[in-house]
């Protein structure tokens, strides 16, 4: 790491350390390299930058934030070695790591390869995993926070931009965008989720040069966090299918970052599985296959009876559905009401019928009663006017429908199975001609109950 001489400005002493050069400068501060005494070792002294020094606020989530990285093992990271305050300005003692940064080491001498990319990759992953276990969100991990020392690539100022903010704003974003979490860039979270997008952005800049989103305008990059794919470049192999993996827009499909570094180790990919669909009730479970098919016939029928009235036009005829009788036709072409006897459908040759108890006034006209008993169909809902409503109608009205099946059989079974032939007091009507549907519009047995996102 390049080091610059001491500015006019500069103090020549903080505590004990007594300052070398210049290793950097941020908008929070500035990074010295000291030395303790005369003989003691290189340490980065990182000084709180003097307008941020004048909230109360920053400078005790400065000290706060010392007190928790001092938890974390410093195995991958930059060891923080003390902390002290300096003229109202605090200022954080930590290992010098002598090496370039990884946003410097690929600007100066271009991207990464082969084991010198898989090495920084799994650097920076082992230390995401020492952070995230003492619950710590490091929050601005980027190419210029990873610095490549003698031991392999170790993460410094974790956690130290969230120290940083003197915003008490809620809603403001804190990091650099051009490797933020989409949560990240619309400030809802600051969870582990975000480290694990931030490393999947720097592990793609040390290989291509580039962030996946583009650095251009701030507007263009966020943009494209939120809605765009990532574009990877010459990322390749494995690490690239981690990297598709990590950069999910939502955290919930991210893998945390313990499993990404199993991933970098040589363990089988697993993607993170989309939330899936609940499962259906035990009640839904427990109806019979036969309720289920007639349940989306009935289904059928009404979607093309909703078609006609709402286009004008003829729908599909519900007669291909086998569900037997249909409405009345009114005189000038629409369907009359639903209330009232059913009336047999034109040029259907009918058989006489035994006497039997009609449908109740308002019902659905049904199909041949089943020797179950039947089960009636509530008025159907006004028409909406939008198709949203309408589906909304067509799936209560046919989930009450099953229900009801469904009761129906449960509490009738046993007196079906005692009785012989058409015993038992149960009417029975001839059958009429009908149509076979050979599948059902909704797929197998168990389809209608779909899976959202």
């Amino acid at each position: 790491m390049a080091v610059a001489a001491l500015r006019r400005d500069d103090p020549v002493r903080l505590g004990d350390y007594h300052l070398l050069g210049r290793l950097g400068e941020g908008g929070q501060g500035t990074v010295y390299l000291g030395r303790r005494g005369d003989a003691g070792e290189q340490a980065a002294v990182k000084l709180l930058g003097a307008q941020a020094a004048e909230s109360e606020t920053a400078r005790m989530r400065f000290m706060r934030e010392f007190e928790v990285a001092m938890q974390v093992d410093d195995f991958c990271t930059a060891r923080v070695l003390d902390v002290g305050m300096q003229d109202g300005r605090p200022f954080i003692v930590s290992e010098y790591v002598p090496g370039p940064s990884l946003y410097r080491q690929v600007t100066e001498h271009g991207p990464l390869t082969g084991g010198e990319l898989q090495r920084v990759a799994i650097g920076m992953a082992t230390a995401l995993v020492a952070i995230h276990q003492r619950g710590i969100v490091h929050r601005d991990l980027k190419p210029q926070n990873v610095l490549l020392g003698p031991s392999g690539a170790r993460v410094i100022d974790f956690g130290i931009a969230r120290a940083l903010d003197v915003s008490t704003q809620t809603t403001r974003m804190i990091g650099t965008p051009l490797y933020m979490a989409p949560e990240q860039v619309r400030a809802e979270s600051a969870a582990p989720p975000i480290d694990v997008f931030a490393w999947a952005t720097t592990v793609v800049f040390a290989a291509t040069g580039a962030p996946p989103f583009g650095a251009d305008s701030l507007p263009a990059v966020i943009n494209r966090i939120l809605n765009d794919e990532p574009d990877l470049g010459d990322l390749t192999g494995r690490l690239r299918e981690i990297a598709a993996l990590c950069l999910a827009k939502d955290p919930e499909r991210r893998p945390d970052a313990a499993q990404v570094l199993l991933w970098l180790l040589g363990k089988d990919l697993a993607p993170p599985r989309p939330p899936a669909a609940a499962p259906a009730s035990a009640e839904l479970q427990a109806i019979p296959r036969e309720v289920l098919v007639e349940g989306r016939k009935l289904a059928e029928l009404r979607r093309s009876d909703a078609a006609t009235r709402s286009t004008g036009g003829t729908a599909t005829d519900p007669a291909d559905l086998s569900f037997g009788e249909r409405g009345r036709t009114s005189p000038a072409g629409g369907r009359a009401d639903w209330g009232g006897a059913p009336t047999p459908p034109p040029q259907m040759p009918q058989t006489p019928l035994p006497p039997h108890t009609p449908p109740p006034a308002g019902g659905y006209p049904m199909a041949p009663r089943p020797p179950h008993g039947e089960a009636t169909w509530p008025p159907p809902a006004p028409r909406a006017r939008k198709g949203s409503g309408l589906r909304w109608v067509i799936a209560a009205s046919v989930v009450a429908v099953l229900l009801a099946g469904a009761l129906a059989l449960l509490l009738l079974l046993p007196r079906l199975l005692a009785s012989d032939g058409n015993g038992g007091g149960y009417e029975t009507r001839s059958p009429q001609p009908t149509h076979t549907v050979t599948s059902s519009p909704y797929g197998g047995q168990g389809d209608g109950y779909g899976t959202h996102y």
